[in-house]
């Protein structure tokens, strides 16, 4: 497929990092994460022991067990969700690359893993049932950021007073390696 849409959820990575003594609070004293972790807290495997062991139709009875994701292979196309939930994870800050590679993460050592950030999608506002999304894409003809908030588009000079700051909701990297732009080759 074109398309790969993952998704991560911040509560879970920021009790992951916890659980792994990585510190995720920054110097301002706020939760900030990164993309690393998030796929580092993906491959990790889950344990299901005593009242959380999954209950086996063929014996009939819990049984303790886990689970773990493999990355076998990557399309031309990453999506990525930082779900952000509830509580504390919904405000955390989350690092993210304009050069992702993520070799280190899937099996398959052909596989595409080198990507280039081409779009993000924001989120200003107190919860995820109010504010404001503001999208920031790249030109594909003259690689400029340019914001995209309501019926308004100006050109982004400065990642830094942009999409840096807002809080992430979505990333769409693209594959590197392309000669072509997938996203935007049939406009």
């Amino acid at each position: 497929s074109i398309l790969y849409l993952l998704e991560f959820p911040l509560e879970v990575v920021y009790n992951y990092c916890l659980s792994k003594n990585i510190n995720p609070i920054d110097n301002k004293g706020e939760i900030c994460l990164n993309l690393n972790q998030c796929f580092e807290q993906y491959r990790n495997p889950s344990y299901f022991t005593g009242e959380n062991a999954f209950y086996c139709n063929i014996c009939q009875g819990q049984r303790d067990s886990y689970y773990f994701n493999n990355i076998f292979s990557l399309p031309p196309v990453l999506i990525i969700i930082l779900n952000r939930g509830k509580g504390k994870s919904f405000k955390c800050n989350v690092d993210f690359p304009d050069n992702l590679f993520l070799q280190q993460f899937i099996i398959c050592p052909d596989s595409i893993s080198s990507y280039e950030l081409k779009g993000v999608i924001t989120h200003l506002g107190e919860s995820g049932m109010s504010g404001h999304f503001i999208a920031y894409c790249k030109h594909r003809l003259d690689n400029n950021w340019y914001c995209y908030n309501d019926s308004i588009v100006t050109y982004c000079n400065d990642q830094k007073n942009g999409f840096r700051i807002g809080t992430p909701y979505i990333l769409f990297y693209e594959n590197n390696d392309r000669k072509q732009n997938i996203l935007f080759e049939n406009y």
